[in-house]
């Protein structure tokens, strides 16, 4: 299992530390390749056991899975012509709690080539009601097996 995960950043927060720490966990216990990329270099919260680099490596990053954590990510990822399969973890819904470019935001969740997975049922509900597109799959750990298992489904 080869995977790519996209971070706006490494600065100290909830969500960078579970995802790092998850990473670290995955990495521990099985021989994958995990490789995250950041669109913003900076210090880590904790300490890495799987390879970082620039988001404008990701163009090398072939015959895998590329898992964007925030739409910000998920604009690069569907943006890049990578051959991997796409997937948008929505961690949360930050784009909801000010002003954005819903058309933005659609072309991103309904695009057919990128998976999405939620954390919650009501992550899911929220976005089928607010922009008619069901979500591929519910894992509220992030999962990295059961991400690449539900990214693989036709």
């Amino acid at each position: 299992m080869k995977i790519g995960v996209i971070f706006d950043d490494f600065v100290k927060s909830d969500k960078n530390y579970t995802l790092m720490d998850k990473i670290n966990t995955f990495v521990n216990d099985r021989n994958d390749e995990v490789c995250g990329f950041l669109t913003n270099i900076s210090h880590k919260v904790i300490d890495t056991f799987f390879a970082y680099a620039n988001i404008s490596d990701i163009a090398h990053f072939n015959n895998g899975l590329v898992i964007a954590t925030s739409l910000d990510g998920a604009d690069v990822m569907n943006k890049t012509s990578v051959h991997s399969d796409k997937c948008f973890y929505i961690w949360e819904m930050d784009w909801m709690g000010h002003p954005f470019n819903f058309y933005g935001v659609y072309n991103i969740l309904s695009n057919p080539k990128i998976k999405k997975i939620v954390r919650s049922q009501l992550q899911a509900d929220i976005i089928k009601n607010n922009f008619n597109v069901e979500v591929d799959g519910i894992d509220e750990d992030f999962n990295l097996e059961k991400i690449y298992e539900i990214c693989q489904r036709k």
